[in-house]
């Protein structure tokens, strides 16, 4: 409790000093935690957007029109080691031809859908390469049918 200027002086030195800097999106960052997540499952396909659309996806069952071809998702997993942010943002940006992907906080957040049979494979596919000047592969999908069944959202992070 705050009661006069001295205190609240006092109280805003400390508060100040408890903070850490913010980075910005996609600054020196990777998208690499080696043993967690990272795996490819066939069964799941993932749709990389902001935290609102993600948010959209997760609460009101809806997928974004983020390509010319709809909804726009890959088989690239989260947290892959010597994927940038800034190059799954590229390469998505590349392959969907949105001008949505211009700013890598427009795919720092993800879905993860189990949706059979909802999404067809395209026939071009997103090329990225990895930190260490790997070129890596991954299949794109899509669907105009915007709307997710219960419980195909089966991971957001």
């Amino acid at each position: 409790d705050v009661s006069s200027s001295d205190e609240l002086k006092k109280h805003i030195q400390s508060a100040s000093k408890e903070r850490t800097p913010l980075t910005e999106p996609g600054e020196g960052q990777s998208m690499d935690i080696d043993e967690e997540g990272g795996r490819q499952d066939p069964g799941i396909l993932y749709l990389y957007v902001d935290c609102p659309t993600m948010m959209r996806c997760f609460y009101g069952g809806s997928l974004p029109y983020n390509s010319r071809h709809g909804a726009l998702i890959t088989n690239l997993p989260p947290y892959q080691k010597d994927v940038s942010l800034g190059e799954v943002c590229r390469g998505l940006r590349q392959a969907s031809g949105f001008f949505g992907y211009e700013d890598v906080i427009r795919s720092a957040y993800f879905a993860a859908l189990s949706v059979p049979g909802y999404f067809v494979k395209l026939d071009g596919q997103m090329e990225l390469t990895s930190t260490k000047g790997k070129s890596l592969t991954f299949d794109l999908y899509a669907s105009n049918q915007l709307r997710l069944e219960p419980g195909a959202l089966v991971r957001h992070g």
